[in-house]
């Protein structure tokens, strides 16, 4: 079974979220937390979900990857027509 990067990237979030605003004595998992979410990558260009096209971090991500397009709802990896045509309606 996959779970596609987008919803591990949001559960991760969700987790540092309530460790900030419930658990505030645990403080250190939020850095774990944190450093996890670099892990989670793209399926096609195999970048960072958090990462942004300038090379910064973006908390708030939307389901699109920002470096070639593909859709990180989904486990496999689209066609270059499919996130093409994606990129050039979006831009």
């Amino acid at each position: 079974m996959c779970i596609p990067a987008y919803l591990k990237y949001l559960s991760i979030s969700i987790i540092t979220l309530i460790v900030i605003f419930a658990y505030t004595q645990y403080w250190y998992l939020v850095f774990i937390f944190g450093f996890i979410d670099f892990f989670i990558k793209c399926p096609k260009c195999h970048k960072p979900v958090i990462e942004t096209k300038n090379g910064g971090v973006s908390p708030l991500r939307w389901y699109i990857c920002d470096q070639c397009g593909q859709n990180l709802l989904k486990c496999e990896v689209e066609p270059d027509e499919v996130t093409n045509k994606r990129i050039n309606k979006t831009a």
